[in-house]
């Protein structure tokens, strides 16, 4: 096996994508949004990305068919934006593997004619968040502005320590090749798996009780986690909704499944 493969699953005809990226990180919070994406939207494996940066190790299906592990990007179409989104269970195992990791995922995203970049993640705040901000990193400071008008904080020297792993790579190299990039981070404790600071239920958007339980309702994971959570959770304030609510309850049985905690 060669240091990078790609496999040409699908060649859709997109107009003018924006790429989505949303690999492992704190909280898997950037993982947990783009996945919530695919599920509304039902995007199309487009590629995958097998390198001998992941661990070596092959991931299992639920009938028993074991498959190399690899990156994906699925197509979105939209009657809006399209959409290429990135997704993954590992990063890169050294620095140069981060590197040429991301110049291929860029590679793919011209491809498709991609010009414009948001990496996803999460940014931690070392204690249990109850209020969620989003805070952005951009690779031109044109873009602050637009970003601010859709609620993004841009907070001075912050996150701490930068931006590691794809998603600061994906400002950095995508910056030098010309891409309008920018990295959206949810506050998360970083403690464990956070779906609540990844994505807010497309339903129940709204605050409906000043309980920590049922303050906010929240998409689920993705079908790893609910099959793992082993019940259908629904959320409290509307029965149509397929979530689980947040509080302890939510955060306890997000920690018990197989993903553990890994910094992106």
């Amino acid at each position: 096996m060669d240091d990078i493969e790609i496999d040409e699953v699908a060649t859709p005809e997109l107009d003018d994508p924006v790429l989505i990226e949303g690999l492992p990180g704190v909280g898997h919070v950037g993982k947990l949004a783009a996945e919530h994406l695919l599920e509304e939207f039902d995007g199309e494996l487009v590629r995958r990305v097998y390198t001998t940066e992941f661990p070596p190790q092959v991931d299992v299906g639920a009938d028993g068919v074991a498959e190399l592990t690899c990156a994906e990007f699925h197509a979105v179409e939209t009657d809006g934006t399209d959409l290429l989104v990135l997704t993954g269970d590992h990063q890169a195992g050294s620095n140069k593997g981060h590197y040429t990791l991301t110049t291929t995922f860029l590679d793919i995203a011209e491809e498709f004619g991609a010009t414009r970049a948001y990496a996803l993640g999460g940014v931690p705040t070392g204690e249990l968040v109850e209020e969620y901000t989003v805070l952005g990193a951009v690779s031109d400071a044109d873009l602050v502005d637009e970003l601010e008008d859709a609620g993004v904080e841009f907070r001075p020297d912050e996150p701490a320590g930068g931006i590691v792993g794809v998603s600061g790579l994906v400002l950095g190299l995508g910056g030098r090749r010309g891409f309008d990039a920018a990295c959206l981070m949810g506050e998360t404790s970083g403690y464990l798996v956070d779906p609540k600071s990844a994505v807010r239920c497309w339903r129940c958007s709204k605050r409906r009780s000043s309980s920590p339980s049922t303050t906010r309702a929240w998409k689920t994971g993705p079908r790893r986690w609910r099959r793992s959570s082993g019940r259908s959770a629904r959320c409290r304030t509307d029965r149509r909704c397929r979530t689980t609510t947040c509080g302890t309850s939510g955060r306890d049985r997000v920690g018990r499944t197989d993903w553990g905690f890994r910094q992106g």
